[in-house]
């Protein structure tokens, strides 16, 4: 039995090589202030590695003594690891000559690095849960394959994350692009849920990577029922055998109204690109300067493609189309949004006219949307239509 006192461990054994990988991951969600900052720090707790920013809290599973506690510097710890081989291993402990200070001992070294005040670390995320856990799928390229899409724009809020939408689908729009992922396990979602995109980025990091995962929202701790009802404030995905876990918060606002802006596959529509011809667009699309524009020529039963705004020599090709139009159609897309198509394996391409966007469509019910961009000739139609109108 525990006595009521308990009594700490005063240091640790680790492997070099797990240890490095979980700093390199681990890395990516602290908060880089400084050394001044508690929030620079590396927590040794309750069995785990945690850092947190206060926006997102990463915690690795280290599998070793609860009974250890430390907060060094993340930079300092890293650096006594540098010399350090991949098959050493590693004792972390108090400095038992001064309270202030931590070593770190490897075969190649031995290093003290500054403690920081244990008092002052953040407390693990305030919360309860809400509803049942929900099983994602692999944390793969399906997911990954939406970050192209994601806002980095500060402006845009809302649209600096994923949208988890209980119709059953991912979403990510930048509101120049689109794409939205079918998955039948967000059905079990009561609300929309709005993910941030640092919080999606973390999952390129391979530890984390290829992993099934179960996701558990998260409400904050009320002294009173909220007016509002119960509404997820967090997010907890947890990877695999808990081996990783990741608390962040939600984004908070209105995500728009996505289904209004992807057209309906409807008669008029002119298709020129499928999954045989994809690597050769790709291939082209693959030469020219990140901000090139592609201009789409589509006459009859060829479309050409050229580049355009002056960034390079022109360059051109030509294919045949699937569904041979009957007007001629001319449109322009940024070349860079058409590859991130291609990447999120969306091969069937379709336009409508000189005002369209592409409508995008690929495996498993996966749709998105490239609008194209505004040029001389396209404001004019698009003027001479409203004149009709």
């Amino acid at each position: 039995n525990m006595s009521t006192t308990t009594v700490r461990t005063s240091g640790i054994r680790m492997p070099v090589k797990p240890l490095k990988a979980a700093l390199a991951t681990l890395n990516k969600a602290r908060l880089k202030k400084g050394k001044a900052s508690i929030l620079d720090g590396i927590y040794f707790q309750d069995g785990h590695l945690r850092v947190t920013d206060l926006e997102i809290e990463l915690q690795w599973n280290a599998r070793i003594s609860k009974y250890f506690e430390l907060a060094v510097p993340f930079k300092e710890l890293e650096a006594a690891l540098k010399t350090a081989k991949p098959s050493d291993t590693v004792l972390i402990s108090h400095d038992p000559t001064d309270a202030a200070m931590a070593i770190v001992t490897h075969p190649q070294a031995t290093i003290r690095v500054k403690r920081m005040d244990f008092d002052q670390v953040p407390p693990y995320t305030d919360a309860e849960e809400l509803g049942k856990p929900i099983l994602l799928p692999m944390l793969d390229s399906d997911i990954l394959d939406l970050l192209p899409f994601v806002s980095t724009d500060a402006n845009r809020y809302v649209l600096n994350s994923v949208l988890l939408d209980p119709k059953g689908c991912f979403v990510a729009c930048d509101g120049r692009t689109l794409l939205r992922i079918p998955s039948a396990e967000l059905l079990d979602l009561k609300h929309k849920v709005m993910l941030p995109l640092k919080t999606m980025e973390l999952f390129k990091s391979k530890p984390m990577h290829e992993r099934p995962a179960s996701l558990q929202l998260l409400m904050r701790r009320r002294s009173k029922p909220s007016k509002f009802g119960d509404e997820a404030d967090f997010a907890q995905i947890v990877l695999g055998d808990g081996e990783w876990t990741v608390t962040t918060k939600l984004v908070e606002g209105n995500f728009p109204n996505y289904e209004q802006v992807i057209p309906k596959d409807m008669p008029g529509w002119v298709g020129f690109l499928d999954v045989d011809n994809a690597k050769q667009i790709a291939g082209f699309l693959g030469a020219l300067p990140k901000d090139c524009w592609v201009r789409f020529n589509i006459d009859g039963g060829k479309i050409t493609m050229t580049t355009t705004n002056g960034h390079t020599p022109e360059c051109s090709t030509t294919l045949n189309v699937m569904t041979p139009s009957e007007e001629s159609v001319e449109v322009t897309f940024n070349r860079t949004f058409l590859l991130d198509t291609i990447a999120a394996e969306c091969l069937t391409w379709k336009i409508k006219d000189d005002l369209s966007p592409l409508l995008a469509t690929g495996r498993l019910g996966r749709t998105a949307i490239v609008m194209p961009l505004r040029t001389e000739k396209s404001a004019a139609k698009k003027e001479d239509k409203t004149e009709a109108a």
